[in-house]
């Protein structure tokens, strides 16, 4: 086989699931499967406790910062942003331009 079709075969979509009595009855089966998996019924009855609080992980108090004020500086921001790879500071800048018009 050639080089050329080995990736052309690889790159063909795969069916994921087929239904011997055809499409309409395989949307119908996966439907009820995908309403029985996610009915809640599998969940535990016992819920996991909290995520504990984030406020000694950030690196200012959360608590002491005034409701008019910024919570971050230009200057704090921009330092930030140096450490970051290029992709990333690329991606960060697009939000906060997007942010300010």
């Amino acid at each position: 086989m050639s080089k050329v079709k080995v990736i052309r075969n690889r790159r063909r979509q795969q069916v994921g699931f087929t239904h011997p009595d055809g499409p309409a009855a395989g949307a119908s089966a996966m439907r009820q499967h995908l309403a029985s998996v996610y009915s809640g019924d599998g969940l535990p009855s016992r819920r996991p406790d909290p995520l504990p609080s984030v406020s000694g992980m950030v690196p200012f108090d959360l608590d002491s910062q005034d409701r008019g004020m910024p919570s971050f500086t230009a200057d704090s921001v921009g330092s930030l942003m140096r450490r970051l790879p290029l992709k990333t500071k690329q991606y960060l800048s697009d939000i906060i331009i997007k942010l300010y018009l």
